[in-house]
């Protein structure tokens, strides 16, 4: 959780975090799907680190997390897989199902 929150907190505001790392799919005026990696803090290394899938909501200017894994666990997503964390997560804010991540200080 404190790795997430940092990533978002170094970034800082939601123009640098839509510039961030790769986009997935072609960008949309409401919806941009991203990808990044987050270091490990205990291992201080990317490839111990995580893969963060997330989306940026153009319009409501706000970040929704779809998926985090650590990269031991997973080596990566299928394309397929990444679709599948990606409607999920549309149906989630489709049925306004989300799960507030609140970073406290």
């Amino acid at each position: 959780r404190l790795d997430i929150c940092g990533f978002f907190r170094f970034l800082g505001t939601l123009e640098n975090i839509r510039n961030v790392d790769q986009t997935l799919g072609p960008p949309s005026k409401y919806l941009t799907l991203k990808k990044s990696r987050v270091t490990n803090s205990i291992t201080k290394e990317k490839s111990g680190g995580y893969r963060l899938y997330f989306i940026v909501s153009e319009s409501q200017n706000q970040v929704i997390l779809s998926s985090i894994y650590s990269k031991k666990a997973v080596q990566n997503y299928s394309k397929e897989e990444i679709k599948n964390v990606f409607k999920a997560t549309h149906l989630d804010i489709q049925n306004q199902q989300l799960i507030p991540f609140i970073c406290s200080d």
